[in-house]
């Protein structure tokens, strides 16, 4: 089980919602028998799913990014030191960013691997 699966469990047992559930092998899926706890369930990760933002509410720490520059999705690295430039190339030689970014995103989680996987 995902760690928004179990932290929306959490919640919605605390908060007194039917939380039981199901392995539907048809969709292959696990479903909540309540149709309202369902409901929940989705809007719950609707809340969470990253979105672009405008680049006017980015974080002002120093940190990496996933950015928009036209039509492109780019890494960058907000460093809020610099003076000529605050998003720049995280990788080689630092580069700033040719123009500046539209839109952001923090980057994702990485993907939780079981010991010995992915080697």
């Amino acid at each position: 089980m995902c760690d928004m699966r179990k932290a929306f469990e959490a919640w919605a047992g605390e908060a007194g919602y039917d939380t039981a559930h199901a392995y539907d092998t048809e969709r292959s899926r696990w479903v909540f028998w309540n149709p309202m706890t369902h409901d929940l369930w989705q809007a719950w990760q609707a809340a969470r799913k990253p979105q672009w933002l405008p680049i006017e509410s980015a974080p002002t720490e120093h940190g990496l990014y996933l950015v928009r520059i036209g039509g492109q999705t780019h890494i960058a690295q907000f460093n809020p030191q610099t003076v000529s430039a605050k998003w720049w190339r995280p990788y080689g030689m630092p580069e700033r960013l040719h123009r500046d970014p539209t839109h952001w995103m923090p980057l994702p989680a990485a993907p939780d691997i079981g010991e010995g996987e992915g080697k």
